[in-house]
C-alpha cells in the first residue's frame, strides 16, 4: 500500500486487538481540572451573535450533549471549543488553555453527510491522519503508528476495508472511519456533530462502545445532537439551547417537558413521548 508520504507498506496484522496500550484513550493524561469551561459566553458566527449566556462545565471523563433545534447554535458551540468561532463576551477555556492552544488534543467528527465523496485516499490513510498529532506532517508513520491505526479500524469493525478507497464506502462507513481516526489520535476531548444522523445499526453500536471506552480512559465527550435517546443513554449532562442557553445540568434534570417546550416550541419530535419509540433505546438497553 502507498502511504501518506508516498512510501509503500503493508497494514500490520492484528494479533491482539484488546491490548490495553492501544485502547482508545489509553494514553490520555493531563492536569486536573475541567476539560471545558464556559463562563457567561456569547458566541458569534461572523459578527452576528448566535449563542448567548453559555455557562457550564464539561468535566474530565464526562459526556455532555448539546441539544436544541436545527440552526439553534449547536455546531457553533463545538466550533468555539476548537477556537474556530469568535467569542465576543465571556470566556471559553479548554484543558486550562485558550481553545486554539488546545486544538491538537481535541478530535472532531463531522456529520456523516458532510464527508467529501471525492477524497482519493485509502481508508487506512484517513485513519493515519489521526496520528499527525504525534508524528507531525513531515515524518513518515512508523510501524507503531500503523498498528495503532489498524487497531482503531478493528475497533469500529472495518479492519477488512483498510485498503479500500475512502470514497467507495457508504456514508455511515465513512463516519466509522472518522471515528477510527479519532481513536488513533488518542484525544483528551472528542467532539461529535450529529453522530447518529442517517447512521446504521453497526455504526451506532461502534459509536456507543467507543464513547464508553474513551470515557473510561479519561477522555471527555461533547455531542451535538437532537436525539434525546442518545443523550439519556450516553451523556451525564446536557446543554439545552435555542440561540440562548435554556438549561445546563444532569440529563434527567434538564430534559423535562417544560424545558423542551421552551427550546423547541410545538415540535412534536422534541417531546419526551418520542423517547418511547426511539430505536436506539430499544437496541442498546
Amino acid at each position: 500500500m502507498r502511504g501518506l508520504s508516498g512510501d509503500t507498506y503493508n497494514v500490520p496484522k492484528i494479533v491482539n486487538i484488546t491490548d490495553a496500550s492501544d485502547q482508545p484513550g489509553a494514553s490520555i493524561a493531563g492536569a486536573a481540572g475541567p476539560a471545558v469551561l464556559f463562563e457567561r459566553v456569547t458566541i458569534a458566527a461572523g459578527r452576528t451573535p448566535v449563542l448567548t449566556n453559555v455557562h457550564g462545565t464539561v468535566e474530565t471523563g464526562h459526556a455532555v450533549a448539546i441539544i436544541g433545534p436545527r440552526h439553534g447554535g449547536k455546531s457553533v458551540l463545538l466550533q468555539s471549543i476548537l477556537g474556530l468561532a469568535p467569542v465576543i463576551k465571556g470566556s471559553v477555556t479548554v484543558l486550562g488553555q485558550p481553545p486554539g492552544q488546545a486544538r491538537r488534543q481535541v478530535a472532531y467528527i463531522p456529520p456523516a453527510d458532510s464527508f467529501d465523496s471525492k477524497t482519493r485516499v485509502t481508508v487506512i490513510q484517513v485513519v493515519l491522519m489521526g496520528r499527525y498529532r504525534w508524528i507531525g506532517w513531515v515524518r513518515r508513520p512508523t510501524l507503531a503508528d500503523r498498528t495503532v491505526a489498524a487497531r482503531a479500524l478493528a475497533r469500529v469493525g472495518l479492519a477488512d476495508r483498510s485498503r479500500d478507497r475512502f470514497e467507495t464506502l457508504s456514508g455511515t462507513q465513512r463516519q466509522r472511519v472518522m471515528l477510527a481516526r479519532a481513536i488513533a489520535q488518542q484525544p483528551r476531548i472528542l467532539l461529535l456533530d450529529e453522530p447518529l444522523t442517517e447512521v446504521d445499526v453497526p455504526s451506532q453500536a461502534a459509536l456507543l462502545a467507543t464513547l464508553a471506552t474513551m470515557r473510561s480512559a479519561g477522555a471527555s465527550v461533547v455531542i451535538s445532537t437532537d436525539d434525546l435517546a442518545l443523550a439519556h443513554l450516553a451523556c451525564d449532562d446536557v446543554f439545552l439551547f435555542n440561540h440562548r442557553q435554556i438549561a445546563f445540568g444532569p440529563t434527567a434534570a434538564v430534559l423535562t417537558q417544560h424545558a423542551l417546550d421552551t427550546a423547541f416550541g410545538d415540535s412534536t419530535d422534541s417531546t419526551l413521548e418520542s423517547l418511547r419509540d426511539a430505536t436506539i433505546m430499544t437496541q442498546y438497553r
